[in-house]
Parts: C-alpha cells; structure tokens; sequence
C-alpha cells in the first residue's frame, strides 16, 4: 500500500496551522482581517454619507453637544440653556428658602435677652415677675420638705404679699397670693411633688 504523503501548511502571517477549509496562504482569521483582500460576503460596508434617516422618518438635523433631547428637537440650544437657567434659580430659590427657615428657627432664640426661668409645670410663657414668684416657691417648698422655717420676708414679687399654705393628707400646698396679677389663674406648689404649677 502506498501512503498518502500530507505536508503542513502555516499561514503566513500568524504561523497557524491551515485547515483544509482556509484560503491560503492565509487562515481564515488572518484573511478577513486583512484590509488589501476584497471579500463582500466577509466584510461590512460602512456608508459615511448616511443621515440616519429611513423612508418612513427623515434624518433628525445635527445638534450641538450637551443640547440633544431625544423627545424635543432643539438644534441650537436654546432650549437647553434655558433649562439650565431654570435649574439655577431653582437651586437659588430653595437655598434661599432653607436659610430663612433656619434664621427664623435659631435667630429668635440666639437673640433673646430674657434668661431661662425655674422649671415648672402649665403655662410656659411667663413674665420676670412670674419667673420671681416660681423662685420664692422653690424656697418654700424646699424649706418646708426639710422642716425648717421659711424667712418671714418672702412674698410675692408681684402684690408683696405672702405666700398661702394648705394642708390636706399629709400634703403641703403654698400657693401665690394673687395669681390674677401675673395674668394666671394659679401658681402653687406641692411638698409631695416639688415643681410648681402654672394655670
């Protein structure tokens, strides 16, 4: 028998081995890429030439960058301008509208004068005389839970006239002389609590 001698081809350019389907000298790789060989059914023709435009929409004229919207032709920006123009003031607007919250918020009560009065219970927008009254309570009701004495020359700061105790179960009340002259129905103050009321 006689044997069929096969020698081996190589493509010239990437030195891979060719299969019998290849053009040589070429492999089939090498081959379409290859720019000099023509092969209509292997490559693909671009046309520079063409608008973007088919026959059932024409081509959509050239806009500039940064103005293209897909929805709205605007070929030479104003549209786009505008919108910025828009997005500024409205920025400028709500910045605007966020300080004045924050001057309103904080300014009144950077500036305030007045100290901040003894805690109490009720009402708590009081005068100086109020807040004078709430201290002598303080006092009084701190004396009386410890069982000493209260000085006989506290009196209210408003009438000048001392103070009123109650007592009722074992509970002490002293309460403010005339609490109609400091606008408020009550002022007084429990042993068994310790904070005064303001009615």
């Amino acid at each position: 028998m006689m044997e069929e001698h096969h020698h081996k081809v190589f493509c010239e350019r990437c030195g891979v081995e060719l299969l019998p389907a290849d053009p040589e000298p070429l492999c089939a790789m090498c081959y379409v890429s290859d720019t000099s060989v023509y092969a209509p059914s292997l490559l693909l023709v671009t046309d520079a030439s063409w608008s973007g435009g088919t026959p059932s929409r024409p081509a959509v004229p050239h806009r500039k960058p940064g103005s293209f919207v897909p929805w709205r032709p605007d070929p030479d920006g104003k549209m786009a301008a505008r919108r910025r123009r828009i997005s500024r003031r409205v920025t400028l607007v709500m910045a605007a509208v966020l300080l004045g919250a924050l001057m309103f918020a904080v300014v009144p009560a950077a500036i305030s004068s007045t100290k901040p009065g003894p805690v109490h219970i009720g009402v708590q927008q009081v005068d100086a005389g109020t807040n004078a009254c709430l201290a002598n309570l303080y006092i009084l009701v701190a004396d009386k839970q410890a069982g000493r004495a209260s000085p006989a020359d506290i009196v209210c700061p408003v009438c000048g006239k001392p103070y009123i105790y109650t007592q009722y179960q074992g509970v002490t009340t002293i309460e403010c002389p005339d609490a109609a002259a400091h606008q408020q129905t009550r002022i007084y103050v429990k042993t068994d609590t310790g904070v005064p009321v303001v009615n």
